[in-house]
């Protein structure tokens, strides 16, 4: 085994800038040493998770049920749809929007649209689910012509 687990003490502080809204249920922890930092203006809805350590910029809504791990760095005006959620370490840069359940797993450049999981951008995304639905009658059809071009096999000679 990997040994015994110990805590490590979060002995930071959480800010909250000016005119900052939580929702019920949700839970900001305190930073490890520094500061968990959210902005001026921003709104997080109910039953958020922001992780230790975490900044969020000015003017950012962070919808129902959203996470956000550790030492994640949103920026300002973005938007968090609806259990959408972010790995640690990662950064939003200003104006993203991460869409309805989206998981990101990798930086999210400013200003762009991602969804899904993992997170792509939206066009993409909603080509591949269009895609996805697709597949069971696209690998009919696969099957369908691999049959007609396999050779016609005689008895053995």
């Amino acid at each position: 085994g990997r040994g015994p687990k110990r805590k490590i003490p979060q002995v930071g502080i959480v800010r909250l800038g000016h005119d900052v809204e939580l929702g019920a249920n949700t839970c900001v922890d305190r930073s490890t040493l520094g500061i968990t930092d959210i902005g001026d203006g921003t709104k997080l809805d109910n039953l958020v998770q922001v992780g230790h350590n975490v900044t969020i910029g000015k003017d950012s809504v962070i919808v129902a049920q959203c996470g956000l791990a550790g030492s994640t760095d949103i920026g300002d005006n973005v938007t968090m749809s609806g259990q959408s959620a972010m790995i640690g370490h990662l950064r939003v840069g200003d104006g993203a929007t991460l869409g309805a359940r989206t998981g990101a797993t990798k930086d999210v450049p400013p200003g762009e649209v991602v969804s899904g999981y993992p997170a792509l951008p939206h066009r993409e995304d909603m080509k591949l689910q269009a895609l996805y639905m697709r597949l069971p009658e696209m690998l009919a059809r696969i099957e369908e012509l691999e049959s007609l071009q396999s050779p016609k096999r005689g008895p053995a000679s």
